[in-house]
């Protein structure tokens, strides 16, 4: 492996093209369309890598907030029975939580999804889209410390959400990232070039394949 490494290295090296300030700057005009919704006239290849950093910066850069969750499964199509039971374990979270019992005890204790049992409810950072429009909505007009005082219902069951944390949205300009743009040029030159090496050697090898039937 090491000295395939060092074989693609010296071959490389000399062939990958740094991006000039030009190339950057498109590229980053390019994200910016992609961020706003505009379409980009690129190669299939550089369509994707400008999709990616125009996915990563519209997150990094959108209002956050940090969501707690206890969820209580029954599925749209379940039986009367069924029904019955999750919504006792409703009424009894929705009891605890009015009589000042932890929202992250809770979760931990009721919530049917063993991931939010792990982190006590605990759903990380979210923006707008990853939610349920359900969920959303709520989630994105309580200030932080509030949590629905009624179950809200979706087709995977009922949904106690509490807001632990808010971070507005923020705004960055060429300057602010140019220097990770290069980079993820470069890297996407080096696969460019990777890829064009490859294609050559095979070219010019003779390549003999046996059909196992």
């Amino acid at each position: 492996q090491l000295m395939s490494m060092k074989l693609v290295e010296r071959e490389m090296k000399s062939t990958i093209n740094q991006p000039t300030e030009a190339d950057v700057k498109a590229f980053y005009n390019n994200v910016r369309a992609k961020m706003k919704g505009e379409p980009v006239n690129l190669s299939a290849q550089d369509a994707e890598t400008v999709d990616a950093v125009a996915k990563l910066l519209k997150r990094m850069s959108s209002e956050q907030i940090r969501v707690r969750q206890i969820f209580i499964k029954c599925d749209k199509n379940a039986d009367p029975a069924d029904v019955k039971a999750a919504l006792s374990r409703v009424a009894a979270v929705k009891k605890e939580l009015a009589n000042g019992a932890s929202f992250a005890d809770l979760s931990e204790k009721y919530s049917e999804d063993q991931l939010l049992r792990q982190r006590r409810g605990d759903m990380g950072l979210v923006i707008r889209g990853d939610l349920t429009k359900e969920l959303e909505t709520p989630a994105f007009t309580m200030n932080v410390g509030q949590y629905t005082k009624e179950a809200i219902k979706t087709d995977a069951g009922y949904h106690f959400i509490r807001v632990e944390e808010r971070k507005a949205s923020s705004s960055f300009t060429f300057d602010d990232i140019k220097k990770d743009l290069a980079e993820v040029l470069y890297q996407q030159n080096g696969k460019k070039a990777y890829d064009k090496w490859i294609s050559g050697l095979k070219a010019k090898a003779n390549i003999k394949i046996n059909k196992v039937w």
